[in-house]
């Protein structure tokens, strides 16, 4: 979800035509892109874990 909001942002804040002339700063927008979901899922299990280690106390 977190990489749709992303590029759906870049598309409309005209970033594209800069991405296209700058192919490194493109790899960087989608290593950040692949952090944040990486984060989110992390964060996803984190809370998962919590509300087990709560409804087993």
């Amino acid at each position: 979800m977190l990489t749709n909001r992303y590029i759906n942002a870049l598309l409309t804040s005209g970033f594209v035509e800069e991405l296209k002339l700058q192919p490194i700063a493109f790899e960087e927008c989608e290593q950040a892109a692949a952090a944040a979901e990486q984060r989110q899922r992390s964060e996803q299990l984190s809370l998962q874990f919590t509300e087990l280690n709560l409804a087993i106390k």
